[in-house]
């Protein structure tokens, strides 16, 4: 959670780059990770909306919940399928984003 800022600027600059595109709304889930000041003077200052759901609502953000939960799995399978430490979780999901990032980019 503590990352989410930093992770969020990083995203920003590779989708205006790569996709030459600008973000223009976050849909938000209204967690204490979005409301820190820093976040949202950065993003008045871009110009982002920010519209939030429900607080305890994963339902209100059914894409990016499915799409969590599929990668999630993903790395809990590989990882036992390796039999790796429960540890390594980070990397195991980590590597299904980027696979999955990878086959639907062909």
């Amino acid at each position: 959670k503590y990352e989410v800022f930093s992770a969020f600027k990083r995203l920003k600059a590779t989708v205006e780059n790569k996709k030459n595109m600008k973000i223009k709304y976050q849909k938000l889930d209204n967690g204490g990770e979005y409301k820190r000041k820093e976040f949202t003077d950065y993003r008045a200052k871009q110009g982002i909306r920010m519209l939030k759901t429900v607080l305890e609502t994963p339902q209100q953000n059914g894409v990016m919940e499915r799409m969590n939960k599929a990668l999630n799995e993903r790395g809990k399978s590989m990882r036992l399928y390796k039999r790796m430490s429960k540890i390594l979780w980070v990397d195991t999901v980590s590597t299904t984003t980027y696979k999955s990032r990878t086959l639907s980019s062909h």
